[in-house]
């Protein structure tokens, strides 16, 4: 075995537990829509309390972040089997490179 060839080796063991943190916090993330949902039940809510104070500025400021986020949240539904299944995908793909090293 070359020196490149076990150094790699070392390196991707040294950083293997970093990828599987990274592809557990996609998969969580995916997974749970529920720190955004309650992002957006938040700026909701901020929204109106900004508005029934008389701050118009900040309501408005509120209900752009609304948007936004509720954009997300839809688009994050609709996608999310196929992110699923990719992230599937990436799973395998790192499982066997590492059956690899």
């Amino acid at each position: 075995m070359s020196d490149l060839g076990h150094d790699m080796r070392q390196i991707w063991r040294d950083n293997l537990p970093s990828i599987v943190d990274d592809l557990a916090n996609i998969h969580k993330f995916v997974s749970d829509l529920g720190s955004l949902q309650q992002a957006l039940f938040s700026v909701h809510k901020l929204a109106g309390s900004l508005g029934v104070f008389g701050d118009h500025e900040g309501e408005q400021l509120a209900r752009s972040i609304e948007a936004i986020l509720s954009r997300i949240a839809n688009e994050l539904r609709s996608e999310s089997a196929n992110i699923e299944e990719l992230i599937e995908g990436l799973q395998a793909c790192v499982d066997r490179f590492n059956a690899t090293m």
